[in-house]
């Protein structure tokens, strides 16, 4: 693991090609970048398979990967207790469409209490647990809920899209022509403001579609 926050260029520079240098002696280990600034991508792309990013952004996650590297989400949100909503989207269906290839949450386990912080104090963050711990066991938070529902919305929009681009070009027309449908309305979700009740029902309702479409000819139904 190799992290910078500078935002000096040459710094960085230095810093990552170093780790270029041990990596390629070495033949072995694996690359990963935190990146806080613009620079990283510039300097570490020799050195890094995969960076963690304090943002979601679409084009920083093309910038990687048109680097041959992989992008993932880190801290959007910080974990806490609170309003599973936030995780559920930022997790889930606005990470998925900015072509992030994951998510890293900051914490998981509850290794201090702090929820009356006073910044800037020490330790001033809130407390990061996604969980709390018991004797043989783990207590869930509302955060952790999100989470799991964050990743649900990421199945069902997988499911779909590979369902679809499988009978994209299907020579059953209605299939190829509904498989199309579906690509497209996948393509004009926003992450960031569509309802993502409506997303679940109305992907849920699209792969049962497809689903329909794909098996009518072996049952010698029309669709």
């Amino acid at each position: 693991c190799f992290s910078s926050e500078s935002d000096y260029y040459p710094q960085l520079v230095e810093q990552f090609s170093a780790a270029a240098d041990l990596t390629h002696t070495h033949s072995r280990g694996r690359r990963f970048s935190h990146s806080m600034n613009e620079g990283i991508i510039f300097s570490a792309v020799d050195t890094t398979d995969m960076d963690s990013t304090t943002r979601i952004d679409k084009r920083w996650a093309e910038l990687w990967h048109a680097a041959g590297g992989r992008q993932i989400n880190y801290c959007v949100p910080f974990p806490g207790p609170e309003n599973p909503a936030i995780y559920r989207r930022d997790i889930g269906l606005r990470n998925y469409k900015a072509h992030y290839d994951g998510q890293m949450l900051h914490g998981y386990r509850c290794n201090h209490w702090n929820e009356f912080c006073e910044w800037p104090e020490d330790n001033a963050y809130r407390n990061f647990s996604m969980a709390y711990p018991q004797r043989n066991a783990l207590i869930p938070t509302l955060a952790l809920v999100g989470a799991r529902a964050a990743y649900d919305d990421v199945r069902y929009a997988t499911k779909l899209r590979e369902l679809a681009l499988a009978h994209r070009d299907d020579a059953e027309p209605r299939l190829a022509r509904e498989a199309r449908r579906q690509l497209a309305w996948l393509e004009r979700l926003d992450g960031a403001t569509y309802d993502l009740e409506a997303f679940r029902a109305g992907a849920a309702h699209r792969i049962l579609t497809m689903l329909a479409l794909v098996q009518a000819p072996a049952k010698g139904a029309t669709p």
